[in-house]
């Protein structure tokens, strides 16, 4: 029987150009800019905590706002079960330099409301 996992990513969106090939070319454009996924666990909570904590600063000190708990199963070409997305919310950085703020629950971005395997796909 396969194994649930629930797999954690961080997430960074912006503005980018399409590429000189595209039909688009030069325009701007809405997407991701950077992604990782830098967890995975066998329990919700354990990703919850890992999220709400900003377990080692899985915030890359301001690089990744956005971060996402996606619950699939252990093999191949994963199907996604349910998601958790989450925001930044605070300051970026304090007087002492440190990132005052946490995750929070958010909707997903309007944008990707078909997409999914984030993570792992």
């Amino acid at each position: 029987m396969r194994k649930r996992i629930f797999v954690v990513t961080t997430l960074k969106f912006g503005i980018k150009k399409y590429p000189d090939w595209s039909k688009h070319a030069g325009k701007k454009h809405w997407d991701i800019i950077d992604n990782r996924t830098v967890a995975w666990y066998s329990s919700l909570r354990d990703a919850q905590r890992c999220v709400e904590e900003n377990a080692l600063d899985i915030y890359g000190e301001g690089d990744y706002p956005w971060a996402l708990i996606e619950e699939t199963m252990e093999g191949v070409y994963p199907d996604i079960k349910n998601e958790w997305w989450y925001k930044w919310k605070g300051k970026k950085k304090s007087k002492k330099g440190k990132y005052q703020g946490k995750y929070v629950l958010a909707k997903k971005p309007i944008a990707y409301k078909r997409v999914v395997n984030f993570g792992i796909g």
